[in-house]
C-alpha cells in the first residue's frame, strides 16, 4: 500500500522528468543539461523495469514506468536530432528469467547513483544552467530523500516488508551527492555574489 513518502517521491520524480524536455523545448538550448545522464537513465529505467513485460501490478506503477521510458527517450532525442540543442549539450530466457530480473534490477540500483555524475558535473561548471536546471536538480534529489523516508515508513508500518540493504546504500549515497552538490552551489553562488560575477544561482 502507498504512503505519502512514496507518493511525493514519484510526483517530484516524474515532475523532473517532465520537466527537462520542456526546458529543452521552451528554451531551445541544452546548455548546463547532460546527454551522458539521460543515456544512462535510459538503462537504469529499461534494466530496472523490464518486469513490465512479464509482470503486472498496478496501472500506477505500469503507467510510471511507461512515463519515465518515454519521457526520457524523448529527452534522448531531442538532445540528438534538434541541431539548436545538439550543438549545445555536454559532449562529454524463461527458466533463467528471475535470476536475470533481479540481476537487472540490482545492476539498475547501483547505476543510478553514479547516472546523476555527469549531469552534477556540468551544472557546477556552469554559469547558465538556469532556473529550470537548477529546479531539475532539486526534484531529482528530493525524489530520493523522500524514497529514503518511504523505506523508514515501510520498515515500521509494513509487516510483509523486506530489507534491501544494497538499495539503502546506494539511496543514501545519490542522496548525499545532491545535497553536497547543493551546498557547494550555494557556497559557490555567495562568492561569486561578493565578487560581482553574475551566476544563475536562484531556483
Amino acid at each position: 500500500m502507498m504512503n505519502i513518502f512514496e507518493f511525493l517521491g514519484d510526483m517530484s520524480h516524474l515532475a523532473a522528468t517532465v520537466l527537462l524536455p520542456y526546458k529543452l523545448h521552451t528554451s531551445r538550448s541544452a546548455a548546463g543539461v547532460s546527454l551522458k545522464m539521460q543515456e544512462l537513465y535510459m538503462v537504469v529505467f529499461l534494466t530496472r523495469y523490464s518486469d513490465l513485460l512479464y509482470v503486472f501490478s498496478s496501472w500506477y506503477n505500469s503507467v510510471m514506468k511507461i512515463a519515465h521510458i518515454f519521457l526520457t527517450g524523448l529527452t534522448i532525442g531531442m538532445l540528438k536530432s534538434r541541431p539548436s540543442l545538439k550543438a549545445s549539450y555536454d559532449a562529454s530466457l524463461h527458466y533463467y528469467l528471475p535470476g536475470v530480473l533481479r540481476f537487472a534490477w540490482n545492476f539498475s540500483e547501483v547505476l543510478e547513483p553514479l547516472a546523476v555524475v555527469p549531469q552534477l558535473l556540468v551544472f557546477r561548471g556552469s554559469t547558465d544552467a538556469g532556473r529550470l536546471g537548477w529546479t531539475y536538480v532539486t526534484l531529482m534529489g528530493a525524489y530520493r530523500a523522500l524514497y529514503i523516508l518511504n523505506w523508514v515508513y515501510l520498515s515500521y508500518n509494513d509487516y510483509a516488508y523486506r530489507h534491501h540493504p544494497l538499495v539503502y546504500a546506494a539511496g543514501i549515497v545519490q542522496t548525499g551527492m545532491y545535497l553536497m552538490f547543493l551546498v557547494d552551489r550555494r557556497v559557490r553562488c555567495a562568492r561569486d555574489s561578493l565578487r560581482g560575477v553574475g551566476v544563475s544561482c536562484t531556483l
